[in-house]
């Protein structure tokens, strides 16, 4: 397991493409190196973007070469996380069902 703490970055609202693209990057690595399990600790973070959640989540499943759904695990989400983490999975799930 390899946790990735978001709140690490000391920002408490989280909306920049850059930075979301910049965590990418070490949950690329994770997946690179194997990890059987990802954690995202948004422990420290209010609130997050949109563009943030598709940069650091859509392009990530987009570009994968596996389902990589089962592998990462959220903690830490405030209601206004989830809420932007679930829309983003809610669209993800339709575009790969052909309803988008």
């Amino acid at each position: 397991m390899i946790t990735i703490r978001l709140g690490a970055t000391g920002h408490a609202f989280l909306s920049s493409r850059p930075m979301a693209k910049y965590l990418r990057e070490s949950i690329d690595t994770a997946l690179r190196a194997g990890a059987d399990e990802i954690v995202l600790d948004f422990s420290g973070v209010e609130a997050v973007t949109d563009s943030f959640t598709d940069e650091l989540l859509g392009a990530l499943i987009a570009t994968a070469d596996r389902d990589i759904l089962p592998l990462l695990r959220f903690k830490g989400c405030t209601e206004a996380v989830r809420s932007a983490i679930e829309a983003l999975l809610h669209e993800v799930t339709a575009r790969r069902a052909g309803a988008v």
